[in-house]
């Protein structure tokens, strides 16, 4: 058994109709702008020229970045040093590096929830205003 599917007829003035501005969208860019005039810092937050204040985010990522070299940096240490040691210091040491290799991915992981939580948290502000 086998059925047809009517072909869909082309559909005018889809086109027209999202490129017009309704009021509404006006009304919501003109309080964006008012409330982005008001909060200079806000407005230029961000630029490369505003370093000088971090957001929670960059701070995150900078402590993660820095951990991940730690780790790495002792993982190559480790790879140097493992011909002279010890079965003993071998296994601690390997101990150690697996204790740093799992805090940096549960940290990895924490951030990562952070900003998934905020990036919904945002979407949801911004919906509702």
């Amino acid at each position: 058994m086998s059925m047809s599917i009517e072909p869909v007829g082309a559909v005018t003035g889809v086109l027209e109709q999202a490129s017009t501005k309704t009021p509404e969208m006006g009304q919501l860019a003109d309080k964006f702008n008012r409330l982005m005039a008001h909060d200079p810092q806000a407005a230029d937050f961000n630029r490369p020229t505003r370093n000088d204040h971090a957001s929670v985010a960059s701070q995150m990522l900078g402590q993660e970045d820095k951990m991940l070299n730690q780790t790495l940096k002792s993982i190559q240490d480790f790879g140097v040093k493992a011909p002279g040691m010890s079965l003993q210091e071998m296994t601690a040491k390997h101990i150690e590096l697996v204790y740093q290799m799992t805090s940096a991915q549960m940290q990895f992981n924490s951030g990562a929830h952070v900003a998934q939580s905020l990036k919904s948290g945002l979407s949801t502000l911004m919906k509702n205003s």
